[in-house]
């Protein structure tokens, strides 16, 4: 898996703690908030520029920035991918963009437990 694809998942991860932590109210996990807001931080300076506007641009639409592909649809949108590009997702080391929504593509079969596959 492309590299920034992984820091981008981490970050999304990352994010949806963040999250969790604030809309729960424990304000007693301040520690805990911290500690995810440093991470965030470090994991964004380890973005190259393109790749970290990218990411900013998409999350103002969307929550989950990273989507997987599976049966040769974007589960972000639900829109079909052409198959010819859904077998590139598979085997390339690029940051590849859904055609129809933007958001950044993983195949299914990469995708750790945290990303909504359905």
């Amino acid at each position: 898996m492309n590299r920034d694809l992984q820091h981008l998942l981490e970050l999304e991860e990352l994010v949806m703690q963040r999250e969790t932590l604030t809309s729960t109210g424990v304000l007693h996990r301040q520690v805990d908030l911290n500690d995810i807001v440093v991470k965030m931080r470090k994991l964004r300076c380890q973005l190259p520029g393109l790749v970290l506007s990218e990411y900013d641009r998409l999350s103002r639409f969307f929550v989950d920035v990273v989507s997987v592909v599976g049966d040769g649809v974007c589960k972000g949108c639900q829109r079909d991918i052409p198959r010819r590009f859904a077998n590139r997702i598979k085997q390339s080391s690029q940051m590849l963009h859904c055609p129809n929504c933007g958001r950044f593509l993983l195949a299914e079969e990469n995708a750790p437990d945290f990303v909504t596959t359905g």
